[in-house]
């Protein structure tokens, strides 16, 4: 698990709306989308894998996590001669967060018995693959949306028999957007009811995907997403049928879809 400090040094990340704004509006229209910047001696050539779990602080708070879609690159664009390497966020597992960095560094060193620096450490450190590691993990990306295995356009391109998941942006993925959402509508599925708790028990109360109304194309970077008015609770079974078409399909056609079939008694 890598560790990634944004500091003030960098322009863009001296409020945290800064950095805000960086992850959900500017990382996302890059060529490719999720480019991150890298300056000389941040990490090895050989320090970062695809799928690596990448934890990012701000002021020692950690303020989103996400996988690496990529390893190291070379970076040609017009800020190469600073920043000559890059790698690049798999934006469908952008996630924000707001915990205390020393906090992590305290759980982690109780659970492994160790006495790992990680807030007053100059670079980015890594923890090691573990089990303690995996539970750091799982603490910090609580309240995660699913992901579903889906075909999607890969941000290097069209790649084929690659792994890959359904794009939600990053309004979808956005935990207090999504909370308030839930508050409002339930955890039932908007679309055809389906409700997990209610089927799996416990072990699955609360998962539900959150669907954003409006297309990217529709959306200005001055944007702020209402929760009540642009987001809606949807199970993956009608959140991938909403995307199987650009733009998605409207809720109420789905709706239309759905309630025919039903009619003709045919179930799901």
């Amino acid at each position: 698990m890598r560790i990634v400090k944004l500091t003030n040094a960098e322009a863009r990340f001296t409020t945290l709306d800064g950095v805000r704004r960086f992850f959900l509006e500017e990382m996302p229209s890059r060529t490719p989308p999720g480019k991150f910047r890298v300056t000389p001696g941040r990490i090895a050539k050989d320090g970062l894998e695809p799928g690596e779990p990448i934890v990012f602080t701000f002021q020692a708070r950690v303020v989103f996590t996400a996988r690496a879609a990529s390893g190291l690159l070379s970076n040609d664009d017009e800020e190469s001669e600073k920043y000559p390497t890059c790698f690049l966020v798999d934006l469908s597992t952008l996630c924000e967060a707001n915990e205390d960095f020393h906090d992590v560094e305290r759980r982690y060193n109780q659970a492994a018995s160790a006495s790992v620096i990680l807030v007053e450490s100059q670079g980015w450190n890594s923890l090691p693959d573990s089990v303690h590691t995996d539970a750091i993990w799982t603490w910090l990306r609580k309240g995660e949306t699913f992901t579903l295995t889906e075909e999607i356009i890969h941000p290097a391109g069209l790649v084929e028999g690659a792994i890959s998941v359904i794009s939600v942006n990053a309004y979808e993925r956005n935990l207090e957007a999504r909370r308030q959402c839930i508050a409002h509508y339930g955890e039932s599925c908007s679309i055809c009811g389906f409700n997990f708790g209610t089927v799996y028990g416990d072990m699955a109360m609360g998962f539900i995907h959150v669907h954003h109304l409006r297309s990217l194309s529709e959306i200005g970077h001055e944007y702020v997403v209402d929760p009540v008015e642009d987001l809606r609770p949807v199970c993956p079974n009608c959140h991938a049928v909403l995307h199987r078409r650009i733009p998605p399909y409207g809720i109420g056609e789905i709706q239309a879809l759905l309630g025919q079939r039903r009619s003709r008694g045919i179930s799901r």
